[in-house]
């Protein structure tokens, strides 16, 4: 059975939980609020959460792949 998101106020410390803070926080209180629906393998988030938390980076670290092969051929040359 899947939870609704936003149920689980401390993910729970078997780490199969998702671990992804929705919601509003209430640090003056305690009271943060995750996700809880099962995590996915190898991932303290589940599926959906795990993709939402890759974003496409910075302009930076796109061109970073490209860069880096054209001083590859600079440096051989």
């Amino acid at each position: 059975m899947t939870r609704r998101a936003g149920t689980c106020r401390l993910p729970s410390s078997n780490g199969h939980d998702c671990r992804f803070p929705v919601g509003a926080s209430d640090a003056a209180v305690g009271r943060h609020l995750f996700c809880g629906n099962p995590a996915a393998p190898g991932s303290s988030y589940c599926a959906h959460h795990a993709e939402r938390s890759v974003g496409e980076g910075t302009r930076g670290e796109q061109q970073a792949a490209k860069t880096l092969e054209v001083l590859g051929r600079e440096r051989a040359a």
